[in-house]
């Protein structure tokens, strides 16, 4: 799926590679996109998006689903270690 919605023109995506409970979907959404939208600006802009993916996984340990994000159809869930603070 991640690869068809990547040929059709869907840079980003982030979905679970398992079976997910969906209300631990909605949580990671929240955390996810207030990271993303209040999130610190300066030197690691251009990694936002994968810091933000990367702290709110981070906050929630017993997320199911193994959510991953990727661009442009390749894994680059792990892209912020290091960056995440």
């Amino acid at each position: 799926m991640i690869n068809k919605l990547s040929k059709e023109g869907c840079r980003y995506c982030i979905a679970p590679v398992r079976e997910t409970n969906w209300e631990h979907s909605a949580m990671f959404s929240t955390l996810f996109y207030t990271y993303l939208f209040y999130g610190p600006r300066g030197k690691y802009e251009p990694m936002l998006l994968t810091a933000a993916f990367q702290k709110a996984r981070n906050r929630l340990p017993e997320l199911t689903g193994n959510w991953k994000m990727f661009d442009n159809g390749k894994d680059v869930s792990d892209l912020a270690i290091g960056f995440v603070t």
